[in-house]
Order: C-alpha cells, then sequence, then structure tokens
C-alpha cells in the first residue's frame, strides 16, 4: 500500500481483514509532536492494548476497555484508529456498528 493509492472496495476488506495493524500502519497519517506527517506505527504500549483488543474480538466479546493513560503514549489516537477500521469494515459489510471514546472530564481532551 502507498500513499495516495485509490483501492477498491475489495482490496480495502481484503487489507483490513488480513492486517489490521499492517493496515493503520500503511495507510493512516498522523501529525508527530514537531508538527510532520508520519505514518501511524504501534508503540510498545498500543501493541499491548491491541493483543487485549484481538483476544476479545477473538472470544467474541464486547470491547469495553478503561485505561488509566499517562499523557503523550498515544493512546487516543491509536485507540481511534482501531475504531475507524471497524467502523469502515461496517461500512463495507453493511451493518451498523457504534463507537465511542470518552474522557473523563473536559480538560483531559485538551
Amino acid at each position: 500500500m502507498t500513499e495516495n493509492q485509490a483501492y477498491s472496495k475489495k482490496d480495502l476488506l481484503t487489507a483490513l481483514a488480513l492486517d489490521e495493524e499492517r493496515f493503520i500502519s500503511s495507510c493512516l497519517v498522523i501529525r508527530d509532536e514537531h508538527g510532520r506527517k508520519r505514518n501511524l506505527s504501534f508503540n510498545p504500549i498500543q501493541k499491548q492494548i491491541y493483543k487485549v483488543i484481538q483476544e476479545k474480538r477473538k472470544k467474541k466479546e464486547p470491547i469495553r476497555l478503561i485505561i488509566l493513560k499517562a499523557r503523550r503514549e498515544g493512546v487516543s489516537t491509536f485507540i481511534q484508529s482501531v475504531m475507524f477500521c471497524q467502523w469502515l469494515k461496517s461500512f463495507y459489510e453493511d451493518r451498523i456498528t457504534h463507537e465511542v471514546l470518552l474522557a473523563h472530564k473536559q480538560d483531559s481532551s485538551n
């Protein structure tokens, strides 16, 4: 997968189904702390959380996580990327999904 490449519905679903982590790191772009664009690749903390998500998916359990986190670990961005992939898959599979990310206080989102 390369930047600015258009994908067919089949290619997109195949890429998501085969390797969601690779899809995220190949297709989703973030701005780093210096304002530069870069691909979103999982850091060690994100990989630990992703492992929990995958275990819940295998067991067909709802994915409901409460994560007490330090600032600047990329947890919110990572969770949003996973939620985006779920939404994208559901959109192309004609099913309904609900994705929600909450902060416990207003100033936590700044």
